[in-house]
């Protein structure tokens, strides 16, 4: 396992550069990139990030599918200081206007077949005054590789601390306007630490990112986590049961995170245990339910590698781990009871059961689950109010 002290995430690309640079850091779309290429290509984005006026605390947006494009974003917010607000490809124009208002994102990366979205809330944006397409042309945008063409690739003078925002993750929104979720170096950090070893990752893994990168559990559970072993990260630009099923058997996947309908779908694929599994190590699920005959259908298919994870945006992705030795069908009918539960805090995470005055319940009885962690968000953006009222004694 990678050492335990770590301030901000560049700490990890930086050292893998140096250590492992010919390991292969990603996969996409037939193109491969070792740790040694990535690192002067993050330098380049930093450097033509800051020739547009940019600094360290600016907020930029990406709207896209998975990509490796994707993943350089993320890293590059690490390593220039930048924070990067993630967004739902699925929201409607107005949602998408009023993310992007209330964070203040002075340039917006993104797919051409989101260029209408994009389009439709320029003139709401004043803050917004740069626009990068992912792709083909788009006559209001540069391209990708205009905007990188005269960037250098020397190290930024930069310095970025652990109490730093990286991430600006907003919320679904289900009451009221969607709440922007302030994660800094720290919480991330800490999280993929308490991740690798909860789940009980190895250094060898081969993630697969099928989920999307616009979810802090895409970005830190997975793709992070999995850069702090010094890993390889698989990305799919969209889920197809079939070609997740070929590429766990093409590329030896050893760890792979879904949600209950995705795993449904593929328990669908007809004779899908005619794919070569063997490589997996850890199958993940949650964010939803799990009826239980379907997940005894899902251990007949993926075996002893699959755990649940819960937890939340505010806490960084994950918080509770249901491990794999729960998932052995072989055990007594009253053991099998827990695979209804989603688990145990796992390292680093203190939980407890309180009632609305902050008070812990007795057993069994309902109350509202608390998270004390170092992964905890600093708090929402520009919304003291609901800060207070969703950090207590913090």
């Amino acid at each position: 396992m990678p050492a335990q002290s770590i301030n901000t995430f560049d700490q990890i690309i930086r050292n893998n550069a140096q250590m492992i640079p010919d390991r292969i850091a990603s996969r996409f779309d037939g193109s491969v990139v070792t740790y040694g290429a990535l690192d002067p290509q993050l330098n380049r984005i930093v450097n033509a990030l800051s020739e547009l006026g940019l600094a360290k605390g600016d907020r930029i947006a990406f709207l896209s599918r998975n990509s490796h494009i994707y993943i350089e974003g993320i890293l590059a917010a690490a390593r220039g200081g930048f924070v990067l607000t993630t967004l739902n490809f699925l929201l409607k124009p107005d949602e998408l206007s009023y993310i992007l208002r209330h964070c203040g994102a002075q340039i917006i990366f993104f797919q051409p077949e989101f260029a209408e979205a994009v389009d439709a809330v320029r003139s709401s944006c004043p803050e917004l005054k740069y626009f990068i397409s992912l792709g083909d042309p788009v006559d209001f945008a540069w391209d990708y590789s205009t905007f990188l063409a005269d960037a250098s690739d020397k190290e930024s003078p930069v310095v970025v601390h652990g109490d730093d925002l990286l991430l600006l993750v907003y919320t679904s929104g289900t009451t009221g306007q969607p709440k922007g979720v302030m994660l800094n170096h720290t919480n991330v950090c800490t999280n993929v630490i308490d991740s690798a070893r909860g789940v009980q990752l190895r250094e060898d893994t081969v993630n697969l990112n099928v989920c999307p990168l616009y979810h802090v559990a895409a970005i830190v559970f997975q793709t992070l986590t999995t850069y702090y072993l010094g890993g390889t990260s698989v990305t799919l630009d969209r889920f197809d049961p079939v070609k997740v099923l070929e590429t766990i058997e093409r590329e030896k996947i050893t760890y792979l995170f879904l949600v209950p309908t995705m795993l449904f779908r593929m328990l669908e694929v007809p004779n899908a245990d005619r794919y070569d599994l063997s490589s997996l190590w850890r199958v993940g699920y949650g964010a939803a339910p799990m009826p239980l005959d379907r997940l005894k259908r899902a251990i007949t298919l993926f075996g002893s590698t699959l755990f649940q994870g819960y937890g939340l945006t505010e806490s960084t992705a994950n918080i509770v781990i249901l491990r794999p030795e729960i998932h052995d069908l072989s055990t007594p009918a009253r053991d099998l009871e827990r695979l209804k539960s989603c688990g145990r805090a796992h390292s680093g995470h203190e939980l407890s059961i309180m009632d609305d005055s902050g008070v812990e319940v007795p057993y069994r009885e309902i109350g509202e689950i608390c998270v004390r962690s170092d992964s905890v968000m600093v708090g929402y953006w520009r919304d003291p109010e609901n800060t207070a009222k969703a950090i207590r004694d913090g």
